[in-house]
């Protein structure tokens, strides 16, 4: 499987925290047995390779900004079965908030229950 870091514009250094996807990647290898990259793919939402990547880790302080296209493509690429697991590495939560109600205006984000199937797939 491969993972991708969402490349974002906005200003909100989506490269923040370099370490994470590595020892996320290793996690998944190591606790699942699940096959997985070895590394990161950095991935834009203007790329036809967002298709292949079923993962998309995003990170950051501050602002996050999506572009209408961008929006339309993430919407078109989260109902066709994609993930996206986004960190707040500090600062990142008000924008990204404001991002996914532009992305999906009618729900609200909301906290996912430790009992959720997510959390127990293998």
């Amino acid at each position: 499987m491969t993972v991708g870091r969402l490349h974002y514009d906005g200003g909100g250094d989506w490269y923040a925290n370099p370490s994470s996807l590595p020892n996320l990647l290793r996690a998944i290898r190591e606790r699942t047995g699940l096959p997985v990259a070895d590394t990161e793919t950095v991935v834009t939402l203007t790329e036809d390779k967002l298709w292949s990547v079923p993962y998309l880790h995003m990170t950051g302080h501050g602002n996050v900004h999506f572009s209408d296209a961008e929006l339309r493509t993430l919407r078109q690429w989260l109902q066709q079965g994609g993930f996206l697991h986004a960190s707040d590495n500090y600062g990142m939560d008000e924008s990204f908030r404001r991002e996914i109600k532009r992305l999906f205006p009618d729900h609200d984000l909301v906290e996912v229950p430790l009992d959720h199937p997510i959390y127990h797939l293998v």
